[in-house]
């Protein structure tokens, strides 16, 4: 149980990683978009592994959240990449509420209770497969707006594609 939920923390914070990593991309494209705008939003995310500690547990078994008022301003922009990312937000601060509810309510079952006719083998087994589940489609979706967001930054991209020894032949 300690090593699934280690694993499940050390996950948590890569793709706590990937969001902020793709938050300050899309800040920097903000920024880029609007000159004259100074305040643009600084993600208060985990940024890295540092500020992540995985050999302590936190008290109600909760994942800690360090997202703070900003991701309503996140949210509310009328840019589709921003509302993209920022329904990815809601989606993950959902899923990441339900598992916690989800893992509570497994420990509750470890400890037996007259009455109870639940296996635990059974729901831990269920858990990781939704946990398994979920984090492949979240991935995918995270991959997916991160592609739509540097398709918008970037769109003669597709445009003109160079081909490395096409360099080789311009030094010359």
């Amino acid at each position: 149980m300690k090593k699934m939920e280690d694993m499940w923390q050390k996950q948590m914070a890569s793709l706590q990683t990937s969001l902020t990593a793709a938050r300050q991309s899309l800040a920097a494209n903000s920024a880029a978009g609007q000159l004259g705008r100074v305040d643009v939003v600084s993600p208060r995310c985990y940024d890295s592994e540092d500020n992540v500690s995985m050999g302590s547990r936190t008290t109600g078994g909760n994942t800690p959240v360090l997202f703070s008022n900003d991701m309503p301003d996140v949210v509310g922009r009328e840019n589709g990449s921003l509302n993209a990312l920022g329904n990815l937000l809601k989606e993950f601060e959902q899923r990441k509420q339900t598992f916690d509810a989800d893992a509570i309510s497994l420990i509750d079952i470890k400890m037996p209770q007259p009455g109870s006719n639940k296996n635990p083998e059974d729901e831990l087994r269920r858990l990781k497969n939704r946990f398994e589940t979920w984090k492949k489609d979240y991935k995918l979706r995270l991959n997916e707006t991160k592609a739509r967001i540097h398709k918008r930054g970037h769109p003669e991209s597709d445009k003109v594609r160079r081909k490395w020894w096409g360099k080789l032949g311009s030094k010359a």
